[in-house]
């Protein structure tokens, strides 16, 4: 089972995801973002996914196994920035990896559709975790999902596999395949998961899913060096990742 709460119904939601991420590694937070800007979201990812075949080219993306993906989104659309000033998404960071943490990267999502059983095998697509690094239990990162298109079943939900995170002996594979269930939740939701949760993409049949995914980790202050350009004080935050 994974906990979905909503900021707009419940007062204690942010001690809910925080209970839901320390037992079972994932929770669902509803109610995140506005309809206008879901939309302005999808329109945004496909403008990006258009700029990267153009500057990469598909054989390129292709070879690599870059199938669906978006990097570096807010290279060619500043929206994507935008979600750094989300106040669910920085009550959970502050709360969870540190008031000190760092935008680690930021991807999309456009699945591409495929028959069933029929998807390519690519790191996504197969079980994984996003931070292969178990530290005694220490949270060093955690990964946030934007359900722009609805999350289910039939167009490609997230699997995970709840209370596989921090494991140091990794849980076997046959576990993994039997205790697996869809994280299904509707658009304009965010999915937050600890980054050694074990957790595959679903690429099925019907439509594209469009999903920017970020992932926040806890680094020393002097890596803000490396990208002073998109750091600034606020009065409230010590430092936060924003546009100047």
């Amino acid at each position: 089972m994974i906990i979905t709460v909503s900021p707009k119904k419940n007062g204690q939601w942010l001690a809910q995801v925080l209970e839901g991420l320390r037992c079972a590694g994932v929770v669902v937070v509803n109610d995140v973002l506005a309809p206008s800007f879901v939309e302005v979201t999808r329109e945004a990812m496909y403008g990006v996914q258009r700029q990267i075949l153009k500057d990469v080219g598909s054989d390129r993306l292709e070879r690599a196994g870059e199938v669906g993906i978006l990097r570096c989104m807010f290279k060619y659309d500043a929206h994507f920035l935008e979600f750094l000033r989300l106040p669910e998404l920085l009550a959970v960071v502050d709360h969870t990896v540190s008031e000190t943490a760092i935008l680690h990267l930021q991807n999309g999502f456009i699945l591409p559709s495929f028959p069933h059983g029929q998807a390519p095998s690519l790191f996504q697509t197969r079980f994984h975790i996003d931070f292969p690094r178990v530290l005694n239990g220490y949270l060093a990162s955690v990964n946030l999902f934007f359900a722009i298109d609805e999350f289910r079943l039939d167009n490609g939900a997230t699997l995970v596999v709840p209370s596989s995170h921090q494991k140091t002996v990794p849980p076997d594979p046959e576990y993994l395949r039997a205790q697996a269930i869809p994280v299904e939740c509707p658009s304009g939701s965010m999915m937050v998961f600890d980054s050694t949760l074990h957790s595959l993409i679903l690429q099925a049949a019907d439509r594209l899913c469009a999903r920017p995914t970020r992932t926040c980790g806890n680094r020393p202050a002097a890596a803000y060096a490396a990208a002073p350009r998109l750091v600034h004080s606020r009065a409230d935050q010590s430092r936060r990742v924003l546009p100047t």
